[in-house]
């Protein structure tokens, strides 16, 4: 129970937090590359499923789903925060973007701009 109020936390901090940068557009990857993620990832969440397919990013996406649309981080930091372990994955996309993935899933989306 305890857990669980603590992703609720944690998800509702990083929506304030980080509402401001909405759904990120990326490149899609090739069609027979998400047909084979797909296959191989049956379970995966519709959300998922809807953001692959429609080339964007969003806050809930699962961290594998992540790591197949952009590939390995730049690098990835471990944070202990108070609710929670999480681990930032920073992307260079033209700008830096990190993302936040807390119990195997984006849990924020923070883009800056320069190196960090």
């Amino acid at each position: 129970m305890l857990r669980k109020i603590g992703i609720a936390a944690a998800l509702l901090t990083a929506v304030v937090v980080f509402s401001g940068c909405g759904p990120s557009q990326i490149m899609r990857p090739p069609q027979d590359q998400i047909d084979a993620f797909l296959a191989d990832n049956p379970e995966l969440p519709e959300r998922d499923k809807k953001c692959i397919n429609e080339a964007f990013l969003e806050i809930g996406i699962r961290a594998e789903t992540l790591r197949f649309m952009l590939g390995e981080p730049h690098s990835i930091e471990k944070v202990k925060q108070p609710w929670a372990h999480q681990e930032l994955w920073r992307y260079r996309l033209g700008k830096t973007r990190v993302f936040i993935i807390e119990d195997g899933h984006v849990a924020g989306i923070e883009e800056r701009v320069g190196k960090r």
